[in-house]
C-alpha cells in the first residue's frame, strides 16, 4: 500500500524599532510602529523542520534598498555585526487555537544593541536564527522605505515577531482498502498528529518530528503492544526532500517489505511511522479517541507522527508477504 498526502503550514511576522537615548528615553521620532517582513524560503524551512523555531535570534542591520523576498537568503548589504542573541525556548510564546484543526504560535523576541554599537544610518532590518529567516526595509507609516539614523550615544532595540501556523489536532487524511491473498479486505484511515505532538509550548526544544524520521512500529489494538515482535527489513530514518521554489518538503518512508521468512504479524490495528515509543502517548486509555487527542511528551513517551489505522485486524503468516511506504508532503 502507498499513502500520498499533503499538509499545509503558514507563517508571517513583523518588527519594530525602539531608539533609546544614553539615559534609557525614547526617542520618539526614531521609533516606529510594527514593519510587515518575509519570512524567507530557508527561514520557513528550518523553523519549521530544522528546530531553530526563533532560538538564540539575533538581529541584524543593513543598507540596501532592495525589498526582502522569499528566495533571499539575507540582507542586501549587511553591516557589520549582530545584536545580543534572544536565548529563549524555542517555542515560548502565546499559542492560540483557531478552531479550526490548526493553532497559532506567536513568538516575540526583543534584540537589542548595546549603547553606541550601531552607528549610522540603516534602511533594512533581519533576523537571523543559524540562517537568514526574515527581514524587510524599514518602511513608514504609508509603507515606503525610509531609513533610520543611529548616533553614538544611542542604542537600538529592535522587537520581531513572527507567527507560525500548524494542525494542532489529529487530522484523518487518507483512507483505502487493501486486499489480502485470501481476498480479505481491510479498510484503513490514516492519521497525522498535531505538528508540535511531543514537546510542551515553552519546553526547551521544538518537536521536528515530522521530519526528523525515525522507525516503523506495528502496534496492536492497545496501541502499545507490539503485533511484531521484531524488527522491520530494511528500516530506519525517512529521508526529507526541499524543493525551495514550491516551498514543500517530501518525505518517504523506506519501502518495507515483509516476506515469508520475515515472520509474522498478529492482530496489527496500528501501525506507526516516524518517531515514539507508541502509537498513542501512554497516558491515554481510550483508544476510541486516542487518534483524535492531541500528544505530549509524558515520562519520555513520544508518539508517533503518522499513523495508519486498521479497521479489522491484520495478521501475517509465514505464508505471506507484506509491504507498504508513506510519501508525505509537507508545504510551507
Amino acid at each position: 500500500m502507498e499513502n500520498k498526502k499533503s499538509i499545509k503550514l503558514g507563517s508571517k511576522g513583523h518588527y519594530n524599532l525602539t531608539v533609546l537615548n544614553s539615559e534609557g528615553s525614547r526617542v520618539e521620532e526614531k521609533c516606529t510602529g510594527e514593519i510587515s517582513n518575509v519570512i524567507t524560503n530557508t527561514g520557513a524551512f528550518n523553523s519549521f523542520f530544522g528546530g531553530q523555531m526563533f532560538n538564540r535570534g539575533v538581529a541584524v542591520l543593513g543598507t540596501g534598498s532592495v525589498e526582502i523576498t522569499e528566495t533571499d537568503t539575507g540582507l542586501t548589504n549587511q553591516d557589520g555585526g549582530a545584536s545580543a542573541n534572544s536565548d529563549l525556548p524555542s517555542r515560548s510564546g502565546n499559542e492560540v487555537d483557531n478552531l479550526d484543526g490548526t493553532a497559532t504560535l506567536t513568538i516575540t523576541r526583543e534584540m537589542t544593541f548595546t549603547l553606541g554599537s550601531k552607528v549610522g544610518t540603516f534602511s533594512e532590518v533581519g533576523i537571523s536564527v543559524s540562517g537568514f529567516i526574515a527581514g524587510q526595509l524599514i518602511k513608514d507609516e504609508f509603507g515606503d522605505p525610509t531609513t533610520i539614523t543611529i548616533l553614538s550615544d544611542e542604542q537600538l532595540i529592535v522587537t520581531y515577531t513572527l507567527e507560525w501556523t500548524y494542525p494542532n489536532v489529529s487530522t484523518l487524511v487518507g483512507t483505502g482498502t487493501v486486499t489480502d491473498s485470501a481476498s480479505n479486505s481491510y479498510g484503513y484511515e490514516v492519521w497525522v498528529q498535531p505538528y508540535f505532538s511531543v514537546y510542551t509550548l515553552n519546553a526547551s526544544r521544538t518537536s521536528n518530528n515530522v521530519y526528523s524520521g525515525g522507525d516503523v512500529g506495528m502496534w496492536k489494538a492497545d496501541g502499545r503492544t507490539s503485533a511484531k515482535s521484531d524488527s522491520f527489513p530494511g528500516g530506519g530514518n525517512s529521508s526529507g526532500v526541499q524543493d525551495a521554489t514550491a516551498k514543500t518538503l517530501t518525505f518517504t518512508s523506506n519501502f518495507y517489505q515483509l516476506s515469508p521468512s520475515d515472520g509474522t504479524i498478529t492482530d496489527a490495528i496500528f501501525i506507526s511511522c516516524w518517531s515514539g515509543d507508541y502509537v498513542f502517548n501512554a497516558r491515554i486509555a481510550d483508544t476510541a479517541t486516542a487518534l483524535v487527542e492531541p500528544m505530549v511528551n509524558v515520562n519520555g513517551r513520544g508518539g508517533a507522527s503518522v499513523v495508519l489505522k486498521f479497521d479489522t485486524a491484520i495478521n501475517k503468516t509465514t505464508d505471506d508477504t507484506f509491504s507498504f511506504q508513506f510519501d508525505y508532503t509537507w508545504s510551507y
